[in-house]
């Protein structure tokens, strides 16, 4: 009998390009708390936004970050190190009434999708229509810190 291994697909770089096939590493109630409670604290950080800005606009912006300027603290040495794997991964179901619903269940209830990734220098999240492809992006966020704006002259 032949061993068979399963074969998972792990991406190596992160960008807004495969955000929506990038599998979660928190749950749901998990994502909502730590996006609500990021967003509170975003006065540290530099917002890109579309639609204020054109989709090819924040997504060549966010290619720079995600490929040349993402990076993961050391949590022993406190040292900054590029990577294009974040730290979070993070999926919920936004309602309408501002709540959260699960994502991996197999009746959702209808809702946007709230998914991104999150690195020590950085996140990125977009809202989305509830399909796993050609769906519609209603929003999308790259918030950066000021060091890294300035270090990597981001507009």
């Amino acid at each position: 009998m032949k061993n068979q291994f399963k074969q998972e697909s792990h991406t190596l770089l992160h960008s807004l390009h495969n955000l929506h096939s990038s599998e979660a590493n928190m749950d749901e109630s998990d994502s909502y708390v730590f996006l609500s409670q990021f967003l509170l604290d975003k006065k540290h950080y530099y917002t890109y936004k579309y639609p204020e800005l054109s989709y090819e606009d924040i997504s060549s912006i966010v290619s720079k970050f995600c490929i040349f300027c993402a990076k993961v603290k050391d949590s022993k040495t406190e040292n900054l190190y590029l990577s294009n794997v974040p730290i979070h991964i993070f999926r919920y179901v936004l309602l309408e009434d501002g709540s959260w619903s699960y994502y991996y269940t197999p009746k959702r209830k209808p809702g946007y999708i709230v998914e991104g990734f999150c690195w020590s220098n950085g996140l990125l999240y977009q809202v989305r229509e509830d399909k796993l492809q050609n769906f519609s992006t209603y929003e999308v966020n790259l918030m950066i810190d000021g060091y890294t704006k300035s270090l990597h002259s981001f507009p």
